[in-house]
């Protein structure tokens, strides 16, 4: 399998240094660096009377005197021979070992004179690094945006979509508004991570959280599978998701990739031909973990009815999938969902505010069918009605027990004029409170029935 680089997105324009990383947390064995740096006219501007440039150039100084110099570096800048100049980006040490001096060398004989060219750079590191087999990384410095009229965002994307093992981490500092929306793309694009510092301080702070994740080491291992376990032969498009944001934390193409994640929930979606997988999957901690995606797939499309024989019941609802040992596989919303999954058995169950209703769910190698899952519910609709008859001035506090058990707990609650409950079929009590008056009724709910009720209360 090839691996293109993966490309660190630094955006340093600070002062503290930062805080000493050790070797081992910074860098795989055997991945190359590529450092990028910023030297356009803007870097002469001034944070609390020190000139960006001298900020950044002390800040590498004070990271790269813990890098082990067996480690593959190189480095590039732009904007530091010409002004005025779009193509003016320079090789000014190759990415090999031992390079360590002529990269402090590069770094302190650059001075800041022309435009930003972030996306050309971008384009040429990735091609630098391109040719080898070993994962690579590309730190780029910079103090803003883009100034030669191309889009980085685009390029993000595009690299991103090529199959290069791609992830950009950008570091802010005392950006503007319309900085920060066109640098954090980069970082989005890419599965990176995006910081803003606003003062000198907060960029050791920074720069220390980046580069301990940009390069940490690839724990997790993605492999798509056959239905007896075997890697498959053609590529996969990957999408990989952090479950609570919903953001995209990496992309790829490959039929197995090693990637770094952080401890926590994911979800991968995995593209090969016209058969998309979705798998949800846990990163207790940093230790290696592979991850295998079936692609002996079946798909069932899930609708849902009140009850046996009535129409199609046309409401949103939340559906979720797990295994039989209740690990989380797919989550999808609507009144009906298509569901494509590793051929087998599993725990299915659609809900709504307040219902839930659990179901079996067999998906077979290749099959394309459909389930229609019986809620066994009704619907309770309430309104409230002043003594006029007209709709009361303020809402009514509407709550739902399940009739005849003491102390039972309400089953639903709601506070407007006028509501509806999707309920299980059974008996229910529904009290209606209002200006500091309450009434009450009992409700049998059958399955399929749609059940109306007002309360006329004294207070309009």
């Amino acid at each position: 399998m090839r691996f293109l680089p993966l490309v660190l997105s630094l955006l340093v324009m600070g002062g503290a240094a930062p805080s000493s990383i050790a070797q081992d947390d910074l860098i795989e064995p055997g991945e190359q660096v590529l450092l990028v740096l910023d030297s356009s006219g803007s870097m002469w501007g001034q944070i609390d009377g020190i000139a960006k440039y001298e900020i950044a150039r002390d800040v590498i100084a004070e990271l790269l005197s813990t890098w082990d110099g067996e480690n593959a570096l190189g480095l590039m800048a732009y904007g530091h021979r010409r002004e005025g100049d779009c193509t003016d980006i320079e090789m000014l040490a190759p990415i090999a070992s031992g390079t360590l001096d002529a990269v402090n060398d590069g770094i302190n004989a650059v001075r800041p004179l022309g435009k930003t060219p972030i996306t050309a750079s971008l384009r040429q590191a990735a091609a630098v690094i391109s040719a080898s087999e070993r994962p690579g990384t590309v730190i780029l410095l910079t103090d803003g945006l883009e100034t030669c009229h191309a889009d980085p965002c685009a390029a993000a994307a595009e690299l991103a979509a090529s199959g290069i093992n791609l992830r950009a981490h950008v570091v802010g500092f005392d950006l503007g508004e319309e900085d920060v929306s066109s640098l954090r793309c980069i970082a989005d694009e890419t599965g990176g991570l995006f910081i803003t510092a606003d003062t000198a301080g907060a960029l050791g702070e920074a720069m220390g959280t980046v580069m301990q994740s940009a390069v940490a080491n690839r724990n997790v291992t993605l492999r798509a599978v056959d239905g007896d376990g075997a890697l498959l032969s053609d590529n996969v498009s990957w999408n990989v998701y952090d479950t609570q944001t919903d953001d995209r934390v990496w992309i790829g193409i490959a039929a197995e990739a090693d990637i770094a994640l952080v401890p926590g929930s994911y979800r991968v979606a995995g593209q090969r031909g016209d058969t998309g997988i979705t798998h949800m999957f846990e990163v207790i901690d940093t230790e290696p973990l592979q991850v295998d995606v079936v692609f002996a797939t079946g798909t069932l499309d899930f609708s849902s009815q009140l009850a046996t024989g009535l129409p199609a019941f046309e409401q949103r609802l939340s559906w979720s999938f797990s295994t039989p040992d209740g690990r989380s596989v797919a989550r999808e919303a609507g009144d009906a969902v298509s569901i494509t999954l590793p051929a087998g058995t599993y725990a299915g169950e659609v809900s709504a505010e307040d219902l839930e209703v659990s179901f079996v769910a067999v998906f077979e190698v290749g099959e394309h069918s459909a389930q229609v899952i019986d809620l066994n519910a009704g619907l309770i609709s309430v309104s409230g009605l002043g003594p006029t008859g007209a709709a009361t001035a303020r809402h009514v506090s509407w709550t739902v027990f399940s009739a005849g058990v003491d102390g039972a707990r309400s089953v639903a609650r709601e506070v407007r004029r006028d509501t509806a409950f999707l309920l299980s079929a059974g008996t229910y009590r529904l009290v209606g409170s209002y200006q500091g008056e309450e009434q009450e009724i009992d409700i049998e709910l059958d399955a399929g029935a749609e059940v109306s009720h007002q309360f006329t209360f004294a207070a309009p």
